[in-house]
């Protein structure tokens, strides 16, 4: 949507945030650290002494916090706590409120009514949440409200995790969305990807489906964990954290949560049916197996030998048991002959072995699920392989790896084992062009059919490519 956008300022130095829990206070943190001015308000306390207590008690804990969300502990103290009930009326000095209370439609729609009650007309609202449509929770308010609101969603920890997905809504002003996300890339030093207002938006969306399309090959025995993390860690250009640690850090309650919401989210998802996750899963879950912040999850940290050391879970008993080492003569391989984590996976996902038939069952899954996605979730190939690498510190996002593994290649081996190629991606085989991107600094736009050129990673950045198709070059 465009308009005339009466932004009430072009340079945002005041920030309201509502909610001081474990996001609210971090994103505050993350804010002062980039010298903008905060306050920062929470339910108001039952003590008479003390009206801001909870706000300020969590201020607090961000000084003890690891890794630490402030530059400078002291810096706490440029926090100016308040609360709901008192100090709402500050919405109307503020450049841009930050809502990130409870991940409730109700309680977000009525705390919506209260800011339009203060708020002045051209101040930027977002709600943080990861997963709840940003349209629903700002549709009783007035245009020109929506025209000035829309979805931040910060990763955590907000000071360390580069990617925040930015959600418009239909009605929310163009020239909003453009100034939010220079000022979020410039000033709080993001790495921003534009979603559609859809369920869980990108990087959630196609992370969860990763990872449930994995969780079945640990609970059916075939692999142990530490077998799994190895194959889906640096050695096929995943994180260093890998599969299950990567669920025990993000917290095995809130994917078990996401998962869940996401079914009934999702009635024309080809592979909803992987939402539903497996029984092994839920149990661990209910026993609270919640992961790193409950001290067990796929792994638990236990006193060994010589000192710390991991244990990890039994599918079928649910107890912990110290790590095998992991060994595969083909990764032993990969390693040795080939240096980018793109080879390694072109070699593995031919091998027919054990090692080689799960990475390449999981990534057709990952592969033709991320295609199928455009445009529901997005326009852009890129934005997807940004938000997985940037969200999930994944090295290759999936049309990477699909351009490591070898696109025309693959699609013929998915259409002799009978899988269902999405057309746009035949289509761009069938113009010639082999790969996603290529090396002049254009990526394929499947929904569009065209070859663009990559955007910056940044608004007004200059990119090698560029330089060299304008016959220039760049210093140093």
């Amino acid at each position: 949507m465009t308009q005339d956008s009466g932004l009430k300022t072009k340079k945002i130095q005041n920030v309201l945030i509502l909610g001081s829990g474990v996001m609210g206070s971090q994103i505050a943190a993350h804010c002062v650290n980039a010298g903008l001015k905060v306050k920062l308000l929470d339910l108001k306390s039952d003590d008479p002494d003390r009206p801001n207590k909870t706000t300020e008690e969590n201020i607090q804990k961000l000084t003890k916090m690891n890794p630490a969300p402030l530059g400078d502990p002291d810096w706490a103290e440029r926090i100016t706590p308040g609360n709901f009930e008192d100090n709402l009326d500050w919405a109307a000095e503020a450049d841009w409120v930050c809502e990130v209370i409870v991940e409730r439609m109700d309680i977000k729609k009525d705390m919506m009514a209260k800011i339009e009650n203060v708020r002045k007309p051209g101040t930027i609202v977002s709600s943080n949440t990861s997963g709840l449509p940003i349209s629903d929770i700002s549709e009783e308010v007035s245009d020109e409200f929506k025209a000035h609101f829309l979805g931040t969603h910060f990763f955590n920890p907000p000071r360390y995790m580069k990617l925040l997905e930015i959600i418009p809504t239909k009605k929310t002003d163009d020239a909003v969305t453009e100034y939010m996300t220079g000022f979020c890339e410039k000033i709080l030093g993001k790495g921003v990807v534009q979603c559609k207002d859809t369920p869980n938006f990108i990087a959630n969306r196609i992370g969860v489906f990763s990872m449930a399309s994995i969780m079945p090959w640990f609970f059916n025995g075939k692999f142990r964990a530490e077998e799994i993390d190895f194959l889906t860690g640096t050695l096929t250009g995943y994180s260093k954290a890998a599969t299950f640690r990567t669920a025990d850090m993000a917290g095995l309650d809130v994917l078990n949560h996401v998962a869940e919401n996401l079914y009934p989210a999702v009635p024309d998802d080809e592979r909803r049916e992987l939402f539903k996750v497996p029984e092994g899963f839920k149990k661990m879950v209910e026993e609270g197996a919640h992961g790193n912040k409950k001290g067990h999850g796929f792994y638990k940290k236990v006193k060994g030998e010589k000192g710390n050391e991991y244990h990890v879970i039994d599918p079928d008993t649910l107890e912990y048991e110290p790590q095998e080492e992991v060994s595969f003569e083909v990764a032993d391989k990969a390693k040795k002959e080939f240096k980018s984590s793109g080879e390694r996976l072109k070699y593995l996902v031919n091998q027919d072995d054990k090692a080689g038939k799960f990475l390449w069952e999981i990534h057709c899954d990952l592969l033709l699920y991320s295609a199928n996605r455009i445009p529901e979730i997005t326009d852009s190939v890129e934005s997807i392989d940004r938000a997985m690498q940037w969200g999930f510190n994944w090295e290759l996002g999936p049309f990477q790896r699909w351009d490591a593994i070898g696109v025309e290649e693959s699609v013929k081996r998915m259409e002799e084992e009978g899988r269902e190629v999405p057309e746009s991606v035949k289509q761009m085989l069938d113009s010639g062009r082999k790969s996603f991107y290529k090396d002049d600094g254009t990526v394929y736009n499947l929904a569009s059919g065209k070859a663009e050129e990559l955007t910056p990673p940044a608004k007004g950045a200059v990119t090698v490519a560029k330089l060299k198709r304008d016959g220039q070059r760049g210093l140093g």
